[in-house]
């Protein structure tokens, strides 16, 4: 199997983002544009969207940059909710989660408290194009191949033939539990031909 690219590499930190300003500081003039030319950042809330005491409208900061341990230069992406501080990448969730811990240890230095025990949970989300020498999902079960061939040759015409193969697997955990981690989703990608293996 042979990575191809790095879709989405997400890492999410489920903390109380008001606990780590507990006096209250006004950091407008402060952290504020500190953060956004310390990290390049394209895209910013506007001051009044940043001042927001809507809960459910978070705070997004887009199109910045990090060196990551290897000295590459990554594109991030922050989203900043009321329970959870969200980043993505296209290269790791390594990389994601090494700039989610940078940037708060970073924040301390404007007055901000954090703690590793204040993170309740963590979550991690990966999106991969992936290339395989078998197919991309033709090794999971000879039977599908069979079932995909048999399926072909019902809804084929003469002049147009069309060719049915496996599309995915999903393995997702039982929704009626509290903790709902993401599914693991193997599939083909919707834009390749089936001889791509993507």
């Amino acid at each position: 199997m042979e990575l191809v690219s790095v879709g989405l590499a997400r890492c999410l930190w489920f903390v109380r983002t008001s606990d780590m300003n507990p006096r209250g500081l006004n950091l407008i003039s402060t952290l504020y544009p500190a953060l956004i030319e310390k990290y390049k950042f394209a895209i910013y809330p506007s001051l009044k969207e940043f001042l927001s005491t809507d809960k459910e409208r978070p705070s997004e900061f887009a199109g910045g940059q990090f060196t990551n341990s290897k000295g590459d230069v990554v594109n991030i992406k922050i989203v900043d909710y009321e329970q959870a501080i969200v980043v993505d990448t296209a290269s790791s969730t390594r990389d994601s989660e090494a700039f989610l811990r940078e940037l708060l240890e970073w924040m301390t230095g404007y007055g901000l408290v954090f703690r590793q025990d204040m993170v309740r949970s963590k979550g991690y989300l990966s999106e991969l194009t992936v290339r395989c020498e078998l197919g991309a999902t033709g090794a999971i079960r000879p039977e599908l191949r069979v079932l995909a061939k048999k399926l072909s040759s019902l809804v084929s015409v003469d002049d147009r033939p069309i060719s049915y193969g496996p599309s995915g697997i999903s393995i997702a955990p039982d929704t009626t539990e509290s903790n709902k981690p993401a599914a693991f989703i193997f599939e083909r990608s919707a834009d390749a031909l089936f001889k791509e293996n993507r």
